[in-house]
């Protein structure tokens, strides 16, 4: 497998409502997209880190460029026999993990594309379908929080992750 070309796309996202968690309230996400061409198969892939380093030291700004100035330069350089040999590849850098993953996913995907098969069964999955959660962020009020738990539940949500914070 050889990487052919990596095109990044900076993406700003405005969210259909608010999401709060103990640090911030956000009303967008800014993120990264990947495009990674290999063997003329293209797979897609999302770089998850947040645009300020308060969750993880990664930042939109710190993974971009550590893809384009370090991690996308030893990939282009090197060839794979299978996407397993993308991790052991980047050893000289350290941390960066949102980066060389956001990588990392997009050659999987081309992988599987490649083979004809999907994402999951690629990695060794055998579900055809999983359970799916929601992450539920601080609500202005106990009734728009449990209102929003009502709807997601309605929507076949199985899961609830809910943010809380001191005093709330």
């Amino acid at each position: 497998m050889k990487i052919e070309s990596i095109e990044i796309l900076e993406v700003k996202l405005d969210l259909k409502q608010f999401f709060e968690t103990s640090f911030s309230r956000v009303t967008y996400l800014r993120f990264l997209l990947l495009r990674v061409q290999v063997d003329g198969v293209v797979g897609i892939s999302e770089c998850v880190a947040d645009e300020e380093p308060s969750y993880s030291y990664e930042t939109v700004k710190t993974a971009l460029h550590a893809l384009e100035d370090f991690v996308a330069p030893i990939a282009f350089r090197t060839e794979y026999s299978h996407p397993d040999e993308f991790l052991p590849s980047m050893g000289n850098i350290r941390g960066h993990n949102m980066a060389k993953a956001a990588l990392e996913m997009g050659l999987w995907e081309a992988y599987a594309r490649k083979r004809g098969e999907s994402l999951s069964k690629a990695l060794g999955g055998a579900r055809r379908e999983i359970a799916s959660g929601v992450s539920i962020g601080i609500q202005d009020s106990v009734p728009q929080l449990f209102e929003k738990i009502e709807g997601e539940l309605a929507d076949g949500y199985r899961r609830i992750k809910m943010k809380i914070k001191p005093g709330w």
